[in-house]
C-alpha cells in the first residue's frame, strides 16, 4: 500500500457501498469488475478494499495462476479435499473417498458439473443465504487478481456459480481484477466444453450488472497530495519548485508516483530531511531508469506479430500512427472513428484491426474511456509519455514500406 491513497475517492466510495450492502443488505451485492492498465493501482485498491472489510467478512483472496483449472478452484474453496486425498492415500487422478468428486483432469461435462456443484455446496454451507443480515451466514468476498488470465472454462464456471449464489441471496461478493481487456475476455469467455454447462450467459450478465471501476491517471492535485503528504508526515520539509517538478515528472501515473516518491524520500534522508532541487534531480535518475525499463517492455509487446494476419512491422506501424495522431491532437481522447482512421492509415491489414485494438487494451497502451464532455466512448493512452517514446524510438527501417503517410519527420 502507498502511504497515501490519493485521487481514488470515487472508486473507494463504490467499494464502501458494496461492502455495506454485503454486510447489511438483504440481498447479495452485484459483483465488481476492477480493470485498467498495469501500474494504475488496481491491486492497491483491492488490498484497500479487503483491509476495509477487516474482520467483518471472510475473504478468499487469490489470483488466476492459482486457479488455472476447475479442480484447483475447488481445492481452494475446500482444502479438505486435498487433506482427504492425503489421509486416504488416494492419488490425484482417482476418486476421493466419500466426496463423489474425481481429481482426474477430465474435459467432460459431468466433471465440470461435479466440481461446480461441490464448490457451490461448500460456499453455501459456510455462508448460507437468508432474508436479513441476522439470518444469513457470515459474508464472503471472493477476490481474483489477474483475472484476464483465467482459462475460459474456469471463468465461466466461477461466474455461473456466483450467479446462482446471488439468486439465492447468499452473502457473497465476487471482485475480479485485471487488465483493460478483462471485460471483453469475460464477456467472450464462451464455452470450451460444448454442451457442458447449462448457463453460458453468466459471464455476460456479470459484465452488464457488476460495478465497473477503471482507475486511470490521477489529476495534478491528487498527484501532489500523493507525493507531498507522506514526506510531510515523515518530518520532511519540501520546497515548492521541486514539488512542482516531481508532479510533472510522474505524469500523474501512479506507478511513477510511487517510484519517485520513494526515491525522493531516500535522497531526503541524506539531506537532513529537506527536499530541494538537488534531491529531486537525483531521485529522477531512479525514475528515468524505471521509465526506460517499462517503455522498453511495452514497446516489445506492441512490436510483435499477430499471426496469421500481421507482421511485427505492420503492428508497430499501427501503434506509431495512433501515438503520433494522439500527440498531434494535443493528447485528447480519440473517438472510435479516429482510432479506425489511424489503423486504416497504418500498414496494418484490415483483418488484424480488431486484434490490434485488443492488444492495445491488454497492454494498457490505449484504453477505452468515457469522455467527460459528451459521455461518448473514446480511446486514450494508458501511460501518456509512452506515445512520445514510440514516436521518438521508431525509425523508418522499423516500418513496412515507409510512405509520406508515415513520415516520422512530419
Amino acid at each position: 500500500m502507498p502511504p497515501v491513497l490519493a485521487g481514488r475517492e470515487t472508486e473507494q466510495d463504490t467499494l464502501r457501498k458494496t461492502l455495506h450492502k454485503l454486510i447489511n443488505g438483504s440481498v447479495a451485492p452485484d459483483g465488481i469488475l476492477l480493470s485498467g492498465p498495469r501500474g494504475m493501482g488496481k491491486t492497491v485498491l483491492l488490498e484497500w478494499f479487503l483491509k476495509e472489510a477487516n474482520s467483518e467478512v471472510d475473504v478468499l483472496d487469490t489470483s488466476a495462476q492459482n486457479i488455472d483449472s476447475i479442480e484447483n478452484l475447488a481445492l481452494l474453496v475446500d482444502p479438505s479435499l486435498a487433506r482427504k486425498a492425503r489421509s486416504s492415500g488416494t492419488k490425484v487422478g482417482a476418486n476421493i473417498a466419500g466426496t463423489g468428486v474425481s481429481l482426474e483432469r477430465s474435459r467432460g461435462e459431468a466433471m465440470v458439473h461435479n466440481w461446480s456443484g461441490h464448490i457451490r455446496a461448500r460456499i453455501m454451507t459456510d455462508h448460507p443465504p437468508g432474508d436479513s443480515p441476522h439470518t444469513r451466514g457470515r459474508p464472503l468476498i471472493i477476490a481474483v487478481d489477474e483475472a484476464q488470465s483465467l482459462p475460459p472454462e474456469v471463468a465461466v464456471a466461477l461466474l455461473n456459480i456466483y450467479q446462482d449464489m446471488v439468486k439465492k441471496k447468499a452473502p457473497v461478493c465476487l471482485i475480479m481484477v485485471g487488465t483493460p481487456d478483462l471485460r471483453d475476455r469475460l464477456h467472450n469467455a464462451g464455452n470450451p466444453l460444448p454442451g457442458a454447462l447449462d448457463d453460458h450467459g453468466a459471464a455476460a450478465s456479470f459484465v452488464e450488472r457488476c460495478a465497473k471501476l477503471s482507475p486511470l491517471a490521477l489529476d495534478d492535485a491528487a498527484t501532489r497530495r500523493a507525493l507531498l503528504d507522506p514526506l510531510l508526515s515523515g518530518g520532511c520539509t519540501v520546497d515548492e519548485m521541486p514539488l512542482q517538478q516531481m508532479v510533472a515528472a510522474t505524469q500523474n501515473y501512479p506507478y511513477f508516483i510511487q517510484v519517485l516518491g520513494s526515491a525522493v524520500w531516500e535522497e531526503a534522508q541524506q539531506n537532513a530531511g529537506h527536499v530541494d532541487n538537488a534531491v529531486v534531480v537525483q531521485a529522477q535518475k531512479v525514475l528515468s531508469s524505471e521509465m526506460s525499463t517499462l517503455y522498453l517492455g511495452r514497446f516489445g509487446e506492441l512490436n510483435a506479430e499477430l499471426p496469421p494476419h500481421a507482421t511485427r512491422k505492420e503492428c508497430l506501424s499501427a501503434a506509431y500512427e495512433v501515438a503520433r495522431y494522439w500527440l498531434e491532437q494535443d493528447k485528447q481522447p480519440l473517438s472510435l472513428g479516429m482510432m479506425a482512421k489511424c489503423l486504416n492509415k497504418s500498414a496494418l491489414p484490415d483483418a488484424a484491426h480488431e486484434q490490434m485494438e485488443q492488444r492495445f487494451k491488454h497492454t494498457g497502451f490505449m484504453v477505452e474511456a468515457i469522455r467527460a464532455d459528451d459521455g461518448a466512448s473514446a480511446w486514450t493512452l494508458g501511460i501518456p509519455s509512452l506515445a512520445n517514446y514510440i514516436v521518438d524510438t521508431t525509425t523508418l527501417d522499423m516500418l513496412p514500406n515507409p510512405s509520406s503517410s508515415m513520415d516520422i519527420n512530419n
